[in-house]
């Protein structure tokens, strides 16, 4: 049962990722190709987002793209078997198609920081849950 609700809440967190990332208010597929830009140099829109945005804006770019992957790092291992490596390429897919829906449908800027982010948000959000995993069965040992 616990399991079936966590499937549920990570597909109901898919959804609102996608929600959020690309299917915003201006997607549309009759722009498709047309206004999607793409960013691959590490570290400069992050600078210019510093020097150019409010500091509300660099942190919604910065910490946004961070906090968004972190359920993905967590729920994912407690849903699935699959060891780390695998789940954080299943972050880097998911950030990729992400990315890439974004520069198709021209709904948002593809960029490289974007995509680094967001696997660091899948990374702390698995080690948030291999180390309450871990104390849990430490846990649950003592008790015994």
């Amino acid at each position: 049962m616990k399991k079936k609700i966590l499937i549920l809440v990570f597909i109901i967190y898919i959804l609102v990722l996608f929600k959020i990332t690309v299917f915003r208010s201006t997607f549309g597929l009759f722009q498709l190709f047309s206004h999607g830009k793409i960013y691959c140099v590490p570290a400069v829109n992050l600078i210019d987002a510093y020097k150019n945005c409010t500091i509300q804006t660099f942190t919604y770019l910065l910490v946004g793209n961070i906090v968004w992957f972190i359920p993905l790092g967590f729920i994912l291992p407690a849903i699935t078997k699959l060891s780390n490596a695998k789940i954080i390429i299943f972050a880097a897919c998911a950030s990729f198609i992400i990315e890439f829906m974004q520069y198709a449908f021209g709904t948002g800027i593809s960029e490289i920081d974007d995509f680094i982010l967001n696997i660091l948000g899948a990374v702390i959000g698995l080690i948030i849950f291999r180390l309450i995993y871990k104390a849990y069965k430490k846990y649950k040992l003592k008790n015994q």
